[in-house]
């Protein structure tokens, strides 16, 4: 039989997964939109660490939601 604070922990393991899936289906939109034009050129060095930057400020939002 699951006890109060067994069901407290379901729903936190939930809000992870859910967090974590968000995070992986914006990626994934973001990786074949990016891909997905012909012609791909980096004109700006810095764009690769722009996308890093965006990547994991996007990831530590998607564990702080997870965990609150």
């Amino acid at each position: 039989m699951l006890m109060k604070e067994d069901i407290g922990a379901f729903k936190s393991l939930k809000r992870l997964h859910t967090s974590l899936l968000t995070g992986q289906s914006i990626f994934t939109i973001i990786t074949l939109l990016v891909a997905g034009k012909e012609p791909y050129h980096i004109e700006d060095e810095t764009f690769g660490r722009i996308v890093q930057v965006v990547a994991t400020v996007f990831s530590m939002a998607a564990i702080f939601i997870g965990f609150n």
